[in-house]
């Protein structure tokens, strides 16, 4: 019987509403927002993340991998019964991991990086140096994977477009340095002085 005069109470007086219940507790703000909570950073923080090779020689990196490399196991589910030619563009998106991330970004401590030698080899066949594609390995494809010289007719085009702003015509880069300008630099630094 007392329920319902509380609520007749608080809804009497819409000051009080928002921060208290139907019987008068208290509640934080929180639980009668509408918004999404806000959610912690997804990616745990890595201890290799400033020398990322070390986790290769960790006792935690040959129990998870051994001596296989890090795309051995990996298999990324797709609908029907052909996968696709091309894998996703990224794994990470708006600092969220999606679903069945590639080798690398499943495993938050292995970090590509320059130094990180052993874990760039694992890409490169070590018979023939060739760069494993990325439908064999699982990593994502991205365009600057390899760069391709663009159409003439598109250059021509960005000329046509660009030409107030282009500051002279420029063409492929010369072959070598002319022969002129050697030898008459060399004429200059043989005389006496």
């Amino acid at each position: 019987m007392a329920a319902p005069v509380v609520n007749k109470l608080l809804r009497r007086l819409p000051n009080l509403s928002s921060f208290r219940s139907a019987y008068g507790v208290q509640v934080p703000f929180q639980t009668l927002s509408t918004e999404a909570p806000l959610e912690e950073d997804s990616l745990p923080i890595s201890p290799y993340e400033n020398e990322p090779w070390k986790y290769l020689d960790s006792e935690e990196y040959q129990t998870r991998y051994g001596s296989r490399p890090v795309w051995a196991d990996y298999r990324r589910n797709h609908k029907g019964g052909v996968p696709p030619q091309k894998t996703r563009k990224t794994c990470i998106r708006k600092d969220k991991v999606a679903g069945n991330p590639c080798p690398i970004c499943r495993d938050h401590k292995l970090h590509v990086d320059f130094r990180n030698v052993k874990l760039l080899q694992q890409f490169v066949c070590a018979h023939t140096g060739i760069i494993f594609h990325a439908p064999y390995t699982g990593d994502p494809w991205y365009p600057w994977y390899s760069w391709k010289q663009p159409p003439e007719r598109e250059l021509s085009r960005l000329r046509r477009l660009y030409h107030g702003h282009l500051l002279e015509e420029s063409g492929p880069p010369p072959e070598s340095m002319p022969e002129a300008a050697l030898a008459a630099g060399a004429d200059t630094s043989s005389e006496p002085l």
